[in-house]
């Protein structure tokens, strides 16, 4: 066979596997023996195999047919806790996943090829070392869940705002300094967890989350919230504690869903009036903000549990 017939025979054969279906596969493996096993196909297959013995802690040497049909009919895949400094290429020729666990290694990339996991719904790769994200990660199109938290991520792609599912994202814990204008264009986000990180602004655009329930930006660098954060109808759950907040946006009383908000240790003066208007809230913890006032409709409210400083309720009501 010449190197050329080889490289077409072998081409041939990746296809019908790579097709996940299992007649295609074992079709494959009889004409791969009757054609002498080319070298191309064998070099694809041994591939796979590392990918299978990455999950599995095994040291499978010879791939068969059972082995690789098992692995690319895969809809869930675990690599927690393998002590792996690296994902292989080859796992985005698993078509069928919807679920990819790689939580608790020594990763410092996700491989390119992440994006061809078209039916992808469930992302862990927390508690690594990624200082970065692919840009193919904006072709997850199903993705609802997206964990990368406690990282060493500096910043999220902008490509990121093109998971148009997503649900769930957990970026807390990193080094990030912004966040990407794109984020706007996740209109299916309920969560968003950007706890721990460096940030000393939010994009404006954070305002057009409008499914967004629970956010939390707690110890941060951020000196205020956008206004654009009122818009949020859907806010339940507001955590800021531990910024450098001197105000929150007087508006904020447009959060007709809001039911807890937290900001206590950070710069406040004041808490706006427009607070006492919101039918649902029931919590506000505004500790560690010294001589902050409250409005005396807010104090009045009835059903809301309010936690300030002892010295700052003093004040407060010496000033009314």
């Amino acid at each position: 066979m010449t190197d050329l017939t080889e490289t077409q025979a072998s081409e041939s054969l990746i296809r019908l596997v790579q097709s996940g279906e299992e007649a295609n596969i074992e079709l494959a493996f009889t004409l791969a023996k009757s054609q002498g096993n080319p070298a191309g196909f064998g070099k694809y297959l041994h591939e796979l195999l590392a990918l299978h013995n990455q999950t599995n802690r095994l040291n499978v040497q010879t791939p068969d047919l059972q082995t690789i049909t098992a692995l690319l009919q895969s809809t869930e895949l675990s690599f927690v806790k393998k002590s792996l400094e690296h994902l292989s290429e080859s796992i985005g020729q698993l078509k069928n996943l919807k679920g990819l666990n790689c939580m608790n290694n020594q990763l410092v990339c996700l491989p390119d090829s992440i994006g061809q996991l078209k039916n992808l719904e469930q992302l862990e790769c927390s508690c690594n070392q990624l200082v970065d994200l692919p840009e193919h990660m904006g072709q997850l199109q199903h993705l609802k869940w997206f964990y990368c938290n406690a990282n060493q991520l500096k910043i999220i792609p902008e490509s990121i705002g093109k998971l148009e599912n997503l649900e769930r994202l957990y970026c807390n814990e990193n080094q990030l300094a912004s966040l990407p204008d794109s984020i706007g264009n996740l209109k299916k986000l309920k969560v968003l967890n950007c706890n721990d990180n460096k940030l000393q602004n939010l994009p404006d655009s954070i305002g057009q989350l409008e499914n967004l329930g629970w956010f939390y930006c707690r110890n941060n660098q951020l000196a205020n919230l956008p206004e654009s954060i009122t818009q949020l109808q859907s806010l339940q759950h507001l955590d800021c504690q531990h910024n450098q907040l001197t105000k929150l946006p007087d508006s904020i009383g447009k959060l007709e869903k809001l039911e807890f908000l937290y900001c206590t240790n950070n710069q406040l003066t004041s808490l706006p009036e427009s607070l006492a208007a919101l039918p649902h809230l029931m919590a506000i913890d505004a500790r560690g903000n010294p001589g902050i006032r409250v409005p005396d409709a807010l104090r009045r409210k009835t059903g809301l549990d309010l936690k300030i400083d002892r010295l700052a309720s003093r004040k407060s009501l010496q000033q009314t």
